[in-house]
Order: structure tokens, then sequence, then C-alpha cells
């Protein structure tokens, strides 16, 4: 790009505690994982909203999620155990789809067909 436009700023709360990051281009939404929960915030007001919250448990934090195809798929991590999780769910319901738990480090995450 030949130049950069801010369009909005928003202090975080919690800065410290941000798991993962991501921005949905055609969406114009930005998605934050602060410990077992996503958040998600409109470019235009940038106002973090709750948008899932996993079920309290000992699985660990949230290291990855995708959002893609009507489903949320969420991974955590938990270093004391070096274990990860695997949940899915119904973007629109956010019934849960399936979970799997005491798996190796899960490192990265992508909604397939």
């Amino acid at each position: 790009p030949s130049e950069l436009v801010k369009i909005a700023e928003k202090t975080m709360p919690d800065l410290d505690k941000i798991g993962y990051i991501r921005y949905d281009i055609s969406g114009r939404f930005w998605y934050v994982s602060i410990d077992r929960t996503i958040y998600r915030a409109s470019v235009l007001g940038l106002d973090l909203q709750p948008y899932l919250t996993l079920p309290a448990n000992d699985s660990g934090l949230i290291s990855k999620y995708s959002i893609d195809k009507g489903r949320v798929l969420v991974t955590t991590y938990n270093p004391n155990t070096h274990k990860s999780s695997v949940y899915i769910y119904d973007e629109a319901s956010f019934s849960l789809l399936y979970q799997e738990h005491n798996l190796d480090q899960v490192v990265d995450v992508v909604v397939g067909i």
C-alpha cells in the first residue's frame, strides 16, 4: 500500500492476557481471545463484546481458533499438562458439536469442508 489510514483506536482490557488475534476482512470484525473467551469487535466501534466462552474446565486457555463455513473451531492449551483440547461449535446457535481432550499440543487450526 502507498499509505496507511487509521480507522479507529481503542484501549484493550487485559492486553497482557491476549492469546490470539485475527481479523475477518469480509465481515470487518476483529476477534480476540482472552483466557477462555473469544471477543468480537467491529472496526466501526471497536467495543469488544463476548462472542464465545468455553465451558469451565482444566483444558487451558484458548490458543487458536478458526471461524468459517458456519463453524467455530477452538483449541486450548494447558502448559501444566502440555495437552490441548479441540472444540467445534455451530456459529449460528453456538451449540457444541464436538470436543476432544488430552491431545498433543495443537499449533494451528483451519475449518475445512
